[in-house]
């Protein structure tokens, strides 16, 4: 509960494996390998093709892995073709709601590859974007995510981008939504759900 890693409750498990996440410190990867075999997933880079396929291995089970990433490869492939207009369109993923500023999702964050793998473009400029420069959100797409309309209804500066007063933007809901939970999971379970849940309000809003 207090956000130390509990090695004894883990030893009492008595694990086959154990998956972490990459944000382990190195002394605690070695207790945790003490115990048994260990896989971290990656920092950066493709993460859920990489840790699937290194669990996979860990597993015994490299081609079921393989089988795995290649299906949900295809799933975004599938969209791809049903969609061709969202190839290259460029998409500003926002991130929360904080009445100071503005966060974009930045390109190695794992949680925006659901929009490249649909043919999506990042805009040039991402991470925290101040007040004064709202205009770096006004791409041919914004995405809000962790945050409802409603509490964007009162920023002025937001209100007035093209995006918004031409209605292509897409509210994902608060953190505690089903996309919002799919997407931070980036799993070969997850995306496939995440991707029939966006992808028809992602068209939806590009056709207005």
């Amino acid at each position: 509960d207090d956000g130390v890693l509990n090695l004894e409750a883990v030893a009492a498990a008595e694990p086959d494996l154990i998956l972490a996440y990459s944000y382990l410190e190195e002394d605690e990867y070695e207790a945790l390998s003490a115990i048994a075999p260990t896989v971290v997933e990656p920092e950066e880079g493709t993460l859920w093709q990489q840790h699937t396929l290194d669990v996979g291995r860990a597993l015994g089970q490299p081609e079921r892995a393989e089988e795995l990433v290649a299906a949900v490869e295809e799933r975004f492939a599938e969209a791809r073709r049903a969609h061709p207009e969202l190839e290259g369109t460029t998409v500003a993923v926002q991130f929360g709601h904080d009445p100071s500023g503005y966060y974009l999702l930045e390109p190695d964050d794992p949680r925006v590859g659901l929009f490249t793998s649909l043919g999506f473009e990042l805009p040039e400029t991402t991470g925290e974007i101040s007040k004064e420069n709202v205009e770096l959100l006004d791409q041919d797409l914004i995405v809000v995510v962790g945050a409802e309309e409603d509490d964007l209804a009162a920023d002025e500066l937001f209100q007035q981008l093209d995006a918004v007063r031409e209605g292509r933007v897409v509210y994902t809901g608060g953190f505690d939504t089903d996309f919002a939970g799919a997407l931070g999971f980036d799993s070969p379970l997850s995306l496939p759900y995440a991707v029939d849940l966006i992808v028809p309000q992602l068209a939806e809003a590009l056709a207005r």
